[in-house]
Formats: structure tokens, C-alpha cells, sequence
């Protein structure tokens, strides 16, 4: 398909693209901070990215990304935007409805930011409850540490701001990093028991940093963003080729 932008179609191209492919992603990310050195979009624009290159390879249409989710945790840092869990998941169950009416069967939801985890798999479980459509939930980072354990690749911890995301926006986005701004940020110690047997800490950001940055974005390279960015990309193609022949 030479269109496969859902806000780029017109109503006729979608009727027409329905008729080769019932597949359809939707990224959803945030706009929250990202320390001094990543833009506030960083979850969203990486998402829709990755939703664009694999709807480009296997015949798929990408919704428009949600570029708002729940981030209260970052509210203290000025820009970041967050919606009560009730409107996020209302949103979320309605969007899909919407793309489920029009013959959508199999929606796949690419999840660039990690707070909106929980809610989105509360949302689509009471839609998956309601409706025949499969609802696939990829997050992104969880993808990464699952493919370069499965490839013996060194294991990058997601954090916040941190290497993995810092080499993502240098590999896909360079011209928006501010480079000059890259600063090493270590766990304070409360930080460091965020997740220790099992046991987690009711934080918020500014409890951990007072950048907003969680890692080491120090470390980060263009080099290694290309290379995560085909891990997710490829291991999300073979998946959903295989949930395409689905009926």
C-alpha cells in the first residue's frame, strides 16, 4: 500500500486498504520530561517511529500516535502532561472501538512509555471481554530486554532518560537531542530499592532525580539506537505476520 497512515487516508483509501489488510497499530506514548537532553514527546515519537516502519514492511495501517497518557509520576517537571486513568483508558477502549467498527480485526498497540502499561492492559481486556478482535500489546522496552537476552546481546535496563532511551532518539531523531546536555544520573538510594524482591516503592521522579534522569544516558550512541530499533522492529514484524494469517 502506498499509504498506510491512518491521518494521511481519506475514507475511500481506508475502505479500499481494508480489503488487503485488517491490521491495524496504534502507538501510544506521553509527553513528560525527559531529563535535560530528551524532548517531552521521546515515548511517543519513538513509538510512532517503530509502529511506521513495521506497518511499512508487512501491509498495516498506523493510527495516529497518543501523544498524552498517565504520567503523574513526572508531574513535578514543567511541560509534562498526564490524564486521570479513567479518561486514558476511556480514550483507549474508544479509539479501538472505533477502528474495530470499520473492520479492523487485529490491533496491535505499540506502548512507548511504561506508566500507561497497567491501564492499557485494563482497558483492552474489558474491550477484548466485549468484542472478537485480537489486541496485542507490544511495550517497547519490554520487547528490547526480551530480544537481547534471546540474542545474547548486553541487557539494557530501561529507566528514564537513561542509555537505552537516549540511543533510541540519537539513532532516529539526533536533531532533537541536546547533546551538550547529557548528564550521568545515578539512584538515589531509595531509587536503588525501586525493585528489590518483589517489593516496590510508591515513587515519584522527584524523589529519584532531581534532573528527572534515572541511568546513564552517558553511555548512549547512535550506533546502539540502530541496533535496538531493528530488534524491536524485526522481532514486532515476525509476530504480527504471524497473527495475520489469523482469521
Amino acid at each position: 500500500m502506498k499509504k498506510f497512515l491512518l491521518s494521511d487516508m481519506t475514507w475511500l483509501e481506508v475502505k479500499n486498504a481494508l480489503k488487503k489488510t485488517d491490521v491495524v497499530l496504534l502507538p501510544i506514548g506521553s509527553t513528560e520530561q525527559h531529563g535535560p537532553h530528551l524532548p517531552l514527546g521521546t515515548d511517543t515519537l519513538i513509538a510512532y517511529k517503530i509502529a511506521k516502519e513495521v506497518a511499512r514492511k508487512i501491509e498495516a495501517i498506523v493510527a495516529p500516535p497518543m501523544p498524552i497518557g498517565f504520567s503523574v509520576e513526572h508531574l513535578s517537571f514543567p511541560g509534562t502532561l498526564t490524564v486521570a486513568p479513567k479518561i486514558f483508558m476511556a480514550l483507549i477502549r474508544n479509539v479501538c472501538k472505533s477502528l474495530i467498527q470499520h473492520g479492523f480485526k487485529k490491533i496491535i498497540i505499540i506502548n512507548g512509555h511504561g506508566g500507561n502499561k497497567g491501564l492499557i492492559e485494563a482497558a483492552t481486556r474489558e474491550l477484548k471481554h466485549k468484542t472478537k478482535a485480537t489486541i496485542v500489546i507490544a511495550d517497547v522496552y519490554e520487547v528490547i530486554s526480551e530480544a537481547t537476552v534471546h540474542k545474547k546481546i548486553r541487557i539494557y535496563k530501561a529507566a528514564h532518560a537513561c542509555e537505552l532511551e537516549t540511543s533510541m532518539m540519537l539513532a532516529l531523531y539526533p536533531e532533537k537531542v541536546r547533546t551538550k546536555k547529557i548528564q550521568k544520573k545515578t539512584l538515589t538510594p531509595t531509587g536503588l530499592s525501586v525493585l528489590k524482591n518483589g517489593v516496590k516503592y510508591v515513587w515519584l521522579t522527584k524523589e529519584l532525580s532531581k534532573s528527572g534522569v534515572i541511568g546513564d544516558p552517558v553511555k548512549a550512541t547512535a550506533e546502539q539506537g540502530q541496533m535496538l530499533f531493528k530488534i524491536i522492529t524485526s522481532q514486532l514484524i515476525i509476530f504480527i505476520r504471524k497473527i495475520k494469517c489469523q482469521k
